[in-house]
């Protein structure tokens, strides 16, 4: 996990806790509960965008018609890319940026700590000026560019799925008030937004993950309330909007189920 000090250098965090513990100066269990909390897919840049997102200072768009998690911007070279395309032009798998192996490298993100380097997603950390590229796993083809899009052109953006029956959505009991035990399969916010997937960092970076919260029952983009909110609720896939509460349906409230399956979503809550 590496974050960049004031100093414009980096600083392995990670290495400087296993260093501590073994000179003695801290314990095996606060080591554990620094990888809980520090150490794991969100790192400095992610952690910081999180920051700027909940205090309402997102960063200026990189161009019109900005959507990182869908396009990047041309006047950047998709710089600005933070989307799922795992694949280049030619159809091959693009390896892992924390991987060395089909490809060794030094665009790791202690060394582009700026740049997004998520999983085997497509990005740009190096200002290549085709655009958002990739190591490949194939051991003849050291790397490729993605077929990302620009954003400005015209652009396919995500089929809402499809309207799941009541059965399906689910209801709670209302001695459950927090909702904490909602295990149905609403993936809409009071405003009608898609909620984004548990298992995403993209477009909302977060630590309300399976591994952190392994019995709050995040499944897929699903409403639930991992953290003690008033409700269930979930991060949502627009950029603008960091996350929203879910307007889930009281067991026997048929009006308010209904309500959910027409699509007449409450702005008010």
């Amino acid at each position: 996990n590496a974050c960049q000090g004031k100093n414009g250098k980096n600083n392995d965090l990670a290495a400087y806790v296993e260093r501590l513990v073994d000179e003695g100066r801290i314990s095996e269990k606060k080591k554990e509960v620094f990888y809980e909390t520090v150490v794991g897919e969100t790192y400095c840049r992610e952690a910081i965008d999180s920051f700027l997102d909940e205090e309402g200072l997102a960063s200026k768009p990189a161009c019109r018609g900005s959507y990182p998690s869908e396009c990047g911007c041309e006047e950047v070279n998709q710089q600005d890319y933070t989307g799922t395309v795992s694949v280049t032009r030619s159809g091959r798998t693009c390896q892992r940026w924390d991987e060395q192996t089909p490809q060794q490298h030094s665009r790791t993100r202690r060394n582009f700590p700026d740049a997004y380097l998520s999983e085997n997603y497509c990005r740009n950390p190096d200002n290549e000026p085709g655009g958002a590229w990739c190591y490949t796993t194939d051991p003849d083809k050291r790397w490729e560019y993605c077929d990302v899009a620009n954003c400005g052109d015209t652009i396919a953006l995500p089929t809402p799925p499809p309207t799941p029956s009541a059965e399906e959505i689910g209801c709670v009991y209302s001695s459950d008030t927090l909702q904490k035990d909602y295990r149905g399969s609403l993936a809409v916010t009071t405003s009608g937004r898609t909620c984004q997937r548990w298992d995403s960092q993209s477009p909302h970076s977060h630590s309300r993950t399976t591994a952190n919260y392994p019995d709050s029952g995040l499944d897929e983009n699903y409403c639930r309330n991992p953290d003690n909110e008033d409700g269930a609720w979930c991060y949502t896939t627009d950029p603008d909007k960091r996350w929203e509460y879910c307007d889930v349906a009281n067991c026997g409230d048929t009006i308010a189920l209904a309500r959910q399956l027409r699509g007449d979503f409450s702005k008010d809550k």
